[in-house]
């Protein structure tokens, strides 16, 4: 059995996954929106992402890290890119395997079409987890699904 993290990275809003796969059975663990206190500093929010990380791997024990890595610029993008240092940090420390996809290569994999919108990532998410409905607001999580969907259609045959 293989166990994946998925992370739709980000500094005030984060969606957290896990999946575990044995064969071709696959089962939703986990699924969150994590948000940062919009009072803290940078740093404060990268600290609470890297607390936050580490729970989750302290208790699922996953092998697998997979984000999604978005090419943006300016300063969102150097906020963006600065947590996702944080959390590739972590997954070296905790010796995951790590791998990115960019946005439209997941919606691509998951919805067919790389300018899919959210709800169309999270009606393709449903389909495969049916038991978890995701509410549009929660699109930071189905986002983290979807990143290890496009990791296992990519890598393993479902």
């Amino acid at each position: 059995m293989t166990i994946y993290l998925g992370n739709d990275v980000g500094y005030r809003s984060s969606g957290f996954a896990i999946i575990s796969a044995e064969e071709q059975k696959l089962q939703l663990l986990y699924a969150e929106n994590f948000y940062t206190n919009k009072k803290d500093t940078l740093p404060q929010n990268f600290s609470s992402i890297a607390d936050h990380f580490k729970k989750i791997v302290d208790k699922y024990k996953p092998t697998v890290y997979i984000y999604e890595n978005p090419i943006l610029k300016g300063d969102i993008g150097a906020k963006l890119n600065q947590s996702i240092g944080v959390t590739r940090y972590l997954a070296n420390k905790y010796q995951l395997e790590e791998f990115s996809y960019l946005p439209t290569e997941i919606k691509k994999a998951v919805a067919h079409f790389g300018g899919s919108d959210k709800e169309e990532v999270i009606e393709a998410v449903e389909k495969v987890f049916p038991e978890r409905k995701f509410q549009l607001k929660e699109n930071h999580c189905a986002d983290a699904v979807a990143c290890i969907l496009c990791h296992l259609y990519k890598h393993i045959t479902l």
